[in-house]
Parts: C-alpha cells; structure tokens; sequence
C-alpha cells in the first residue's frame, strides 16, 4: 500500500475488502452511494455479469473510513467528483502501469491487482462467511467459479486436520467400549 500513488490507495483497500473486479471498482459513482444509509450499488450496466449488485458496508468500519475518505475528496475537487475512487476529479481507467510500478518497488512484482480478488475470496472464507453472502458481495454467480478463487494454504489443512482430530478424540472418548465378541 505504501507504495502505491494516494489516488490508489482506497480503491485498493476497497477492492482487497470486496473482492470486487478491477473494472468495477473505478466505476462506482456517487449517486450510486447511499451515503447516510451507508450501501453502494454497482450499475448492472458496470457488472461483470450484467446484474447489479448492493452492497451494504455500514457495519464495516474500515469501508466507512474509505467512503468518508472518498467523500471528503470529492469536495477537495471543487464541483464535486461524479466517481467515488478518482484521480483529480476524473475517473481512473488503466492503472496498469502505477501498478506494476508499486509491485515492483514492494518486492513483489508478480502480483496482480486480480490477486486482490483472491485474497477476499479467502478472508471471507476465513471468517466463516456463507458463500451465499460472499458471492453476494464479490460478484461470482456461480460455486464453481467462487471456489476456484479460494486458494487452500497449508494453514487451512492444518486447521481442519486439528479440527478432526480433535473430534475424533471426543467421540472415542465418550462412546462406551463395545462388548467383546463372543465365540
């Protein structure tokens, strides 16, 4: 984050929060904010999938930080900017190039801003989310395709293995031994 240009910055919180696709996070508009209900709505129009998407955030306190950041610039611009996440008052379109730059100066230059996407597909899955409801707030239509973005990491396998365990334990634990067989 540190090295990414300020107009990025909370496009990019935004977008490791959400998991929204890079083309949809720039598009968002302000009549699409309710700001005092605190929900967005993605236009169709702006979805992958054509459908449109509301997203409520007013219990996530980081994305109210984002939006209220984004309001106060949106006065900075003088007449006010029509784009929640803008450059000056004008929408940001291809920032492949600011990117590239500020993956390469964090040392991780194979990094995708595709890979944000990813990674709140697995914080949503961390966290215990229904898919339904992650699906809801990422955009992915189908269980196939949102399974695809969780990547298992080795914690992952070490938990559920603890987990099993630990299960197995109590149910050994608890059942009665069974009689011996008799001959």
């Amino acid at each position: 984050m540190a090295e990414l240009k300020p107009y990025l910055q909370d496009l990019t919180r935004f977008a490791y929060l959400v998991g929204w696709r890079r083309g949809e996070v720039p598009t968002l508009e302000w009549p699409e904010v309710d700001y005092q209900g605190r929900r967005l709505r993605l236009r169709g129009a702006e979805s992958k999938n054509g459908e449109p998407r509301y997203l409520p955030y007013g219990d996530s306190p980081t994305l109210v930080e984002i939006i209220e950041r984004r309001w106060q610039a949106r006065t900075l611009t003088g007449d006010g900017a029509r784009f929640v996440f803008h450059r000056n008052g004008k929408r940001i379109r291809d920032f492949r190039t600011a990117w590239e730059g500020a993956t390469e100066r964090a040392g991780c230059p194979d990094l995708l801003f595709h890979d944000l996407r990813r990674s709140a597909v697995n914080n949503l899955n961390a966290v215990n989310v229904p898919p339904k409801v992650a699906m809801q707030i990422t955009g992915h239509k189908t269980m196939t395709t949102y399974q695809r973005y969780h990547i298992v990491r080795d914690d992952d396998t070490r938990a559920a293995l603890s987990k099993v365990d630990a299960a197995v334990k109590a149910s050994t634990s608890t059942t009665p031994a069974a009689p011996a067989p008799t001959a």
